[in-house]
């Protein structure tokens, strides 16, 4: 692919920026890994580098490890004092790999290894494996190059059905073992629980400031919020670029930054926001064999017995998540310098103010926003 064509559909975001040397902490993470393996005699860290091509909230150093007569490697996931929204107790992330790893078929990596002593290295942290795999590619999208788009439509039609199924198998996990992501404060039902925190979310991310969509958006959801709003798991940031293949093959689901009980509704808005963004936004094509959005819900819908309900409602909610969260990453690289010429307008008009703007028929905050084309484009 040319440099030009690849210029055009980098996202032109970085990933999570670190500011630890991962080389001063390779000997503290030996001695932290060899009291989790005792069995592994003489265990080092041979390598730790941060992950590229995706993630720009969490701060991961995937692992290199050897020991005598073997050798394998761990992920370390580190709280962030620096994050893009409000997000669940920083527990609750290894509790959710721990619990879908007990109740379901669906590939996680092992989680382990919690320390919530800020001590060592400022924040709370925990280990997992590291799986062997791959992870669709967030930049460039991976519908423009990349591994994936090298497969064959039968291969990616395979990826896709598995990523759909293991999705139905997350929303059917027991509310009574979910607790931890109760906020009764915040409503009676999870839509309503989600729906309340999240405006605040658009409070803390405005910071004062005004904004006509997300703020008459904002009144619309209030108004329009289903009156049958029910309670269910939310995978939560539901996309490819959180799923791991290896020989075609799902091996992990991954990041549950974004988990609640907002239901399996708001994983397909918000699989479709994310869609469409990579996509139809940037004027580029659906892999063959990678189903749309409407494709996605519909299959899931004949995995799971049930129908889909109350999508406008949803739709607008994700479009409105998407607003406000691409909002404040972009203010934050911004407040660093890091923020792309290209992608200056994701401050106040990106990709999810301008499909929010048309579904709700509220003025475009520029002539050339883009429509909101629906789940089959």
């Amino acid at each position: 692919m040319s440099s030009a064509v690849r210029e055009k559909h980098d996202l032109g975001v970085p990933t999570k920026v670190h500011t630890r040397d991962p080389e001063a902490l390779k000997p503290v993470l030996a001695e932290l890994l060899a009291a989790e393996f005792p069995e592994r005699a003489a265990l080092t860290v041979t390598r730790a580098d941060a992950p590229t091509g995706a993630g720009v909230n969490n701060e991961t150093l995937l692992l290199d490890l050897a020991w005598r007569g073997g050798e394998g490697g761990a992920v370390l996931r580190i709280d962030s004092a620096d994050t893009l929204f409000p997000q669940p107790a920083f527990d609750t992330h290894i509790a959710l790999y721990q619990l879908v790893a007990e109740l379901t078929d669906v590939p996680v990596p092992r989680a382990f290894g919690l320390h919530t002593d800020p001590a060592l290295f400022g924040r709370p942290f925990f280990f997992m494996d590291r799986i062997k795999g791959r992870v669709p590619s967030d930049q460039p999208p991976f519908h423009t190059e990349g591994w994936v788009y090298d497969l064959d439509t039968a291969a990616r039609a395979s990826m896709w059905r598995q990523a759909v199924a293991a999705m139905a198998k997350l929303h059917a996990l027991p509310l009574d073992r979910l607790t931890m992501l109760e906020r009764p404060a915040l409503g009676r039902s999870g839509v309503e629980q989600q729906f309340v925190y999240k405006l605040g979310y658009m409070e803390w991310a405005l910071d004062g400031d005004r904004h006509p969509v997300l703020e008459a958006a904002a009144d619309w959801l209030r108004a329009n919020l289903p009156a049958d709003a029910g309670t269910g798991f939310a995978w939560g940031d539901a996309r490819p670029q959180n799923l791991m293949f290896d020989d075609g093959q799902l091996v992990a689901l991954l990041d549950w930054d974004m988990a609640s009980l907002g239901g399996a509704e708001m994983d397909f808005a918000w699989w479709t926001i994310m869609d469409l963004s990579v996509t139809h936004a940037r004027g580029v094509p659906r892999l063959s064999g990678w189903g749309s959005p409407a494709d996605t819900m519909a299959l899931w819908e004949q995995l799971s017995g049930r129908k889909l309900r109350d999508m406008r409602w949803h739709f607008a909610f994700a479009a409105f998540r998407a607003g406000v969260i691409v909002m404040r990453l972009a203010k934050m690289l911004d407040a660093r310098g890091h923020l792309p010429a290209q992608s200056m307008d994701w401050k106040d008009n990106n990709i999810g103010i301008q499909y929010l703007a048309s579904m709700l028929d509220l003025p475009p905050m520029s002539a050339d926003s883009r429509p909101w084309p629906g789940p089959a484009a």
